[in-house]
């Protein structure tokens, strides 16, 4: 994954080598690039505004399943100290969003975190982690949401998540999610560009939509 953190500097998931990278501005000679953090099984990335860093994981990179339920991670603003964030395991974290107001998920500081309920299960869900740890239900299990799997907000404030099995793109205005645009090939990660145009890629083809 990719994301821009509240210094402007570039961060990058190494899902292979449990490490975030982190690419300095361009004003700095050769946009110096340093290890931000060691992280198990890294795969999506979301600031909090005060530069804490919570990151999806997919257990498959250390020989677990990829749906298996695991805690986020915890990154604190500079890149230390590491810790695992809420008081309960989830299914499949692959996907987070940091919601600071509470628009999305009805608590301000709240992490939503998407996956599927089970491995095979055909089941989608989002969850949320409020700021004390405790982990509930935000929406699900949905079997026209199957698998969340990257979120982006875009300008006009609304949160926007690729559900690469049901080949969707889904828009949260509030707790509830509903399908932007359907009929897309396995959609993955997903931005939002200055005009308001969403870039979609896929699993399945070399090229963005």
């Amino acid at each position: 994954d990719l994301e821009f953190g509240p210094d402007d500097a570039l961060y990058v998931s190494d899902f292979d080598n449990d490490r975030i990278f982190r690419f300095a501005q361009p004003v700095v000679p050769k946009a110096t690039t340093t290890v931000y953090a060691r992280v198990t099984d890294p795969q999506t990335l979301a600031f909090a505004p005060d530069g804490t860093l919570f990151i999806g994981r997919d257990a498959s990179g250390s020989g677990g399943g990829a749906a298996d339920a695991v805690k986020i991670t915890r990154v604190a603003p500079g890149g230390s100290p590491v810790t695992t964030y809420g008081n309960a395991a989830i299914a499949d974290p692959d996907a987070v969003a940091y919601d600071a107001s509470g628009q999305f998920s009805g608590t301000a500081g709240a992490v939503i975190v998407g996956g599927v309920t089970a491995e095979g299960s055909g089941e989608g869900r989002l969850s949320k982690i409020i700021p004390d740890g405790t982990v509930t239900t935000l929406f699900g299990p949905s079997s026209s949401m199957i698998n969340p799997g990257d979120f982006v907000f875009d300008a006009s404030g609304r949160l926007l998540f690729t559900d690469s099995e049901s080949g969707s793109i889904w828009v949260m205005t509030n707790a509830t999610p509903r399908i932007l645009i359907s009929g897309l090939d396995a959609p993955s990660r997903i931005a939002v560009d200055s005009l308001g145009r969403i870039l979609v890629s896929s699993a399945n083809e070399s090229r963005v939509r």
